[in-house]
């Protein structure tokens, strides 16, 4: 199995402008935990009451998502940008707990990629302040908005199948 498919080496992807957007629209978002500055370690503050969260990728993401959640118990917003790794114990303690897991359909392209990412990803959302409906989180999927390269639609591309009207493709997250 080829293992560069299921794995990066890069850590800090970038979050798209038009989805960061979006959801500050959505959430008014105070706070961000992982700015671009490598000095500032957002593992060790406490969080603002709506954070965006686009954190490291690599092995510290688990950390992430486990503040994410502690913040969330203290009656915070966290919006997290994150791969989908529904396979690990992370996602099953703490992304489970979510109100909310947005999955996006195909691959997202990051600030500064030429590609989407090698990577499913997906917005999980914690509201705080509200108490989170039994069972388990809403699933809801939404379009990744990445075009094929200049010249190229393969086939499967989101966008090969859609309709060839200026507004297809464009709305919500």
């Amino acid at each position: 199995m080829n293992r560069v498919v299921f794995s990066s080496a890069r850590m800090d992807w970038r979050t798209p402008a038009d989805v960061y957007d979006e959801l500050n629209r959505e959430f008014c978002f105070d706070f961000d935990p992982c700015p671009p500055d490598p000095g500032f370690d957002g593992l060790a503050v406490p969080w603002g009451d709506a954070s965006f969260v686009n954190p490291p990728y690599g092995r510290e993401l688990p950390k992430w998502v486990a503040k994410a959640h502690r913040e969330a118990a203290l009656g915070k917003t966290v919006v997290m940008l994150i791969p989908s790794r529904t396979d690990t114990r992370w996602w099953h303690d703490h992304v489970m707990a979510a109100h909310e897991i947005r999955y996006i359909k195909g691959r997202l392209r990051f600030h500064g990629a030429r590609h989407g990412a090698p990577f499913p990803s997906c917005l999980v959302i914690w509201r705080g302040g509200t108490s989170r409906p039994e069972g388990r989180p809403v699933l809801t999927p939404i379009p990744a908005e990445v075009p094929p390269p200049p010249g190229r639609a393969e086939p499967g591309h989101p966008l090969r199948e859609r309709p060839a009207t200026p507004a297809a493709g464009r709305g919500a997250l």
